[in-house]
């Protein structure tokens, strides 16, 4: 697991995304080493068809259909030519592996891995044992920026108007509560609110982010719950609680991470699965489900393209007041990641549910369930392979 990595994976993250460069990670075990055999994970093997490399899924069981890669292995900064076997063992159901030829001899145990494509050839850095920023300089005659970062003529109109609003300085808030700086701001650009789960301009998703909360929702998907255990009411029932704010109502604000929190909830990453539910005496209680696909697939058609808005605020309640200072503007999602980011707690589920009762308006102003997913600010170069920031 990725969790092993004797470096900081979002850190190195970071730093190829900020050459542009594709990227996906392994971590070698050691008996990985000593039986010369890795996991192919689902992450790996989308990386390498969505690279046009391989496809396991179109390859047969056995060593008769096992495809060789030519393969550049860079160590301790220096390069070595080999080759990458990719197959599925007859054995058991076939699981997808991967061996990079004499890898032995230049990486350990916990090493991290980087694979890169370079045309029809894979380019392996051990990260573990190379200095990455005198690295790249040579590796870019070898591994072209596939892509490159452009602004559209939408974008360029959206950034104009935020100028302008920016230009005015402190703007008093149109609506009270958390959703005030977001409805503040699209009321300013012309946009209706709307439940929709389509971007908010033209194609470009806007999320307003208050400073002294930089985690912000950046969209909402209720579990499966076809597959769940538990229902909204009955999530409520058996892990909420009562609090003064909401009355004789059982409310369960909270957020889940794949580590536990106070009252022992957390996020169960499996392999294509998320489950949110108790840990208690290492035994975890599958409460509610979501797919990993589909939770990808929300986020890439939420923000394919986002303004991800910094704000600077002053005052409370109905004297807030709102100065949109700058904006990080992202585009194509790297789906490989997400699940990097969830089970390094970078991704957060915020569950936002009370039950309802006869006089529960009067105990909040809300309505309905909510599932917030939430990620940091400062994460979103990980998350995305583009980016750039403007000021205003």
């Amino acid at each position: 697991m990725l969790i092993n990595a004797n470096i900081d994976i979002l850190e190195t993250l970071s730093a190829f995304r900020a050459e542009g460069l594709r990227v996906a990670f392994l971590v070698p075990t050691e008996t990985g080493l000593k039986k010369s055999i890795m996991d192919a994970t689902q992450q790996f093997r989308e990386f390498l068809s969505n690279e046009d490399i391989h496809n396991f899924d179109n390859q047969n069981q056995g060593t008769a259909n096992k495809k060789l890669i030519e393969t550049i292995l860079i160590s301790k900064n220096n390069y070595f030519q080999t080759k990458t076997s990719l197959y599925r063992p007859e054995t058991k159901k076939g699981d997808p592996r991967i061996w990079v030829y004499e890898l032995g001899q230049h990486a350990s145990e916990g090493d991290l891995l980087a694979f890169l494509s370079s045309k029809e050839q894979l380019v392996v850095i051990n990260c573990s044992n190379c200095n990455l920023k005198d690295l790249f300089e040579s590796i870019k005659l070898k591994i072209p920026n596939i892509l490159s970062f452009e602004t559209s003529s939408i974008s360029d109109e959206l950034l104009n108007k935020m100028k302008g609003i920016s230009n005015k300085g402190f703007i008093k808030s149109l609506k009270t509560g958390d959703t005030g700086v977001g409805f503040t701001l699209e009321t300013l650009l012309g946009i209706q609110a709307n439940s929709s789960k389509t971007p908010d301009y033209k194609g470009i998703e806007i999320k307003s982010i208050r400073r002294r909360n930089p985690k912000g929702t950046f969209f909402s998907m209720a579990p499966d719950w076809k597959k769940s255990n538990l229902t909204d009411i009955e999530l409520i029932e058996k892990r909420g609680y009562y609090t003064e704010k909401f009355g004789p109502l059982k409310s369960l604000h909270q957020t889940l991470s794949t580590k536990k929190n106070k009252r022992n909830l957390k996020l169960l990453l499996e392999e294509k699965d998320i489950y949110g539910g108790l840990e208690s005496n290492n035994i975890f209680e599958k409460d509610v489900y979501w797919s990993l696909e589909e939770l990808q697939k929300r986020i890439t058609a939420k923000h394919k393209e986002t303004f991800w808005i910094d704000v600077e605020t002053k005052g409370s309640g109905i004297n807030e007041e709102f100065k949109y200072r700058s904006i990080t503007h992202t585009s194509d999602v790297d789906i490989g990641v997400v699940p990097l980011l969830l089970e390094q707690g970078m991704i957060t589920l915020d569950y936002v549910l009370w039950e309802k009762g006869k006089n529960w308006k009067s105990y909040t102003k809300k309505s309905g369930y909510d599932y917030l997913w939430k990620i940091k600010k400062k994460n979103l170069d990980t998350l995305f392979k583009y980016i750039k920031i403007y000021d205003l």
